[in-house]
């Protein structure tokens, strides 16, 4: 994802609020996406490149990367998909480097030599001799390192424009980088994006896919100092034996976590190793959104520092699995973002058990509305979904059945409220939509001894949001002011046991941390 000034965001919102769909898709780049595969050593496997929002093309340039100490280069063959497309029009001649140069036009800049392909079109294979060792792993995809590549502009895509010009456009950054693992299904960790404005508290869910019959792994996670500061993880309940203990967080009262990194071991010795579905989520990073409305994202990224991403399986023990991490963003809502102003008010701190409603409230009021759709989304370790209520009469027809209660226990809640007839909702400044009440059931052990508070986001899904008034088709947007409600923790004896790298074989020492220590005379646990 490119990042973006944030004068820019400010623009291309307006712009966005303007434009028509059509007009949008076709002033993105193109997406260029790369297969993935598995092989064994001395095998030949062929990525496939496939097309997206491909419109209008009449030249390509760009160089594709590989690991050349796992992967070999044999040849690259065109589909004829592109016209005049064949071998002649890649460069090979630093592929013992892990470089393949595509330079591609039909002909002169016109209409008749603009390109337009469905959506996942093969246009052409590069194909590898596999010579990496078992669990090695190599990404294969577009390349944008301009001192590696020695070239300052080493992408353009060429389009016509309509207006008898060709124009050079960027390509989407969010296109597939593949890559190709040796003898195993390599390990893939995926985080979702998160958005709000500064201050709010933000999560995002970490996925994995590849989990077979796995028995350890690890690695760390780095995010920008000066826009997000780390508040809190929180495991689930999907992956045995991934517990508090399992990370290294920067707020350790050892220290020994620098900040911007965030720490994940875990093992589990077992004859089988533990098996996951693709795409299970296990755990939660939560940040504080620290820089300034309208600041660029915030990346998120999967790395080896401090701590090496390995994993080990049951299937050839001791041999290292490849970790492979797709870098996510937070988002950072600009001073006055377009859309639907709402916002979740959480109340006041409650204890554990204690039932606590949240409002949904229009603090601008809100005018001839006629759809509300819309997610709203919390962590369901820390809060359980109990009941909606206080449906706001001024919204007609607005009732239960309105709501998707489908998800509730993974944390979604659901509406999509449509106004009947020729019918419009319209509410004062500050007046509340309607309230969702939980119970306060979390309790965190990733937490340093001395934090009394755990605060659990609630938030509304900007992402997905359709917002639509009275007469137009035009989705207005949401543009929502989130929230944590506070659940003050026990004032219990506080264990904290902190986290621990190493390889199998390893020894590892890990301290033992408490709180609330005071006037205790007997103490046991597991």
């Amino acid at each position: 994802m490119s990042q973006i000034h944030s004068s820019m965001k400010k623009i291309l919102a307006l712009l966005g609020f303007i434009l028509a769909v059509q007009l949008t898709a076709w002033a993105q780049g193109p997406s260029f996406n790369f297969s993935s595969a598995v092989k064994n050593t001395d095998e030949e496997v062929c990525i496939k490149v496939t097309v997206k929002d491909f419109t209008d093309i009449t030249s390509l340039k760009f160089p594709i990367f590989w690991d050349s100490t796992i992967l070999e280069f044999k040849e690259v063959r065109p589909t004829a998909e592109l016209p005049g497309l064949d071998v002649s029009d890649f460069d090979p001649s630093r592929s013992k480097s892990g470089l393949l140069f595509l330079n591609w036009s039909p002909g002169a800049c016109n209409s008749t030599n603009s390109i337009t392909k469905n959506d996942g079109v093969t246009i052409f294979e590069v194909c590898f001799k596999v010579i990496g060792k078992y669990g090695q792993a190599s990404s294969v995809g577009l390349s944008e390192d301009r001192d590696f590549i020695g070239d300052i502009d080493p992408i353009i895509i060429g389009r016509f424009n309509g207006s008898g010009n060709c124009v050079s456009i960027g390509y989407n950054r969010e296109s597939i980088v593949g890559d190709v693992a040796v003898g195993v299904r390599p390990i893939r960790l995926f985080a979702s994006e998160a958005s709000g404005s500064s201050g709010e508290i933000v999560f995002i869910n970490v996925r994995v896919s590849g989990f077979d019959k796995l028995t350890s792994f690890q690695f760390s996670m780095n995010y920008d100092t000066t826009l997000l500061e780390f508040n809190n993880v929180l495991p689930l309940e999907n992956l045995t034996n991934l517990s508090s203990s399992s990370f290294g967080r920067p707020n350790d009262p050892a220290g020994n976590i620098d900040k911007g990194n965030l720490t994940v071991s875990w093992s589990f010795v077992e004859s089988q190793g533990i098996t996951l579905p693709d795409s299970t989520a296990i755990f939660q990073v939560f940040f504080k959104i620290i820089g300034p409305c309208g600041s660029d994202a915030a990346s998120v990224v999967f790395s080896d520092v401090p701590t090496r991403k390995e994993a080990i399986n049951t299937v050839r023990e001791g041999e290292i699995i490849p970790i492979i991490g797709q870098t996510t963003y937070v988002n950072i809502s600009p001073c006055d973002p377009p859309g639907l102003k709402l916002a979740v008010n959480c109340g006041v701190p409650v204890q554990i058990n204690q039932e606590v409603c949240v409002k949904i409230t229009a603090p601008e009021g809100i005018s001839t509305i006629n759809t509300l759709n819309f997610l709203t989304e919390w962590n369901a370790n820390t809060l359980q979904f109990v009941q909606i209520k206080n449906f706001n009469s001024k919204i007609p027809g607005f009732a239960e059945s309105f709501f998707n209660k489908a998800n509730v226990a993974n944390g979604v809640l659901g509406l999509n409220w449509v106004a009947p007839g020729t019918t419009s909702a319209t509410l004062n400044p500050g007046e509340t939509l309607f309230e969702v009440c939980f119970k306060a059931v979390g309790l965190s052990g990733t937490l340093s001894p001395t934090d009394s508070i755990l605060e659990a986001p609630v938030q509304l899904n900007r992402n997905t949001a359709v917002i639509t008034r009275r007469g137009s088709v035009l989705n207005i947007g949401l543009a929502p002011r989130n929230c944590e409600v506070q659940i003050i923790q026990p004032a219990g004896v506080r264990i904290v046991l902190s986290a621990g790298n190493g390889k199998p074989g390893d020894e590892i020492c890990t301290d033992v941390t408490v709180g609330n220590f005071k006037d205790v005379i007997d103490l046991q646990f597991s």
